[in-house]
């Protein structure tokens, strides 16, 4: 849908700005930062996952993927909590998981 692809538009351009602001904080170029994302994506690093990440951002399909992903990851947590609320006995106080 188009409206899908304005919302992921001003997505990019908002994540991408936050994070332009952050590596300018810490004196890093764009390009140094995007050099270190596909170098640690390459070879597998330690923080590969994150950058992968990062860089799914502006891919369209891959970015719809994550959401996905996250939006299942939320319905889920949301159903534990339901069905944890529900088993508790009347008049028991609730504590926070």
């Amino acid at each position: 849908k188009i409206e899908f692809t304005s919302l992921h538009h001003q997505f990019v351009e908002l994540v991408f700005g936050l994070l332009e602001g952050k590596l300018a904080e810490l004196g890093v170029s764009s390009e140094e930062f995007a050099e270190a994302c596909q170098t640690a994506v390459n070879t597998g690093g330690p923080n590969a996952a994150v950058f992968h990440q990062i860089i799914a951002v502006d891919d369209f399909v891959s970015f719809k993927r994550m959401m996905a992903k996250r939006n299942l990851e939320i319905d889920c947590d949301t159903l534990k909590e339901i069905q944890r609320l529900q088993t508790m006995e009347p008049g028991q106080e609730e504590a926070a998981p």
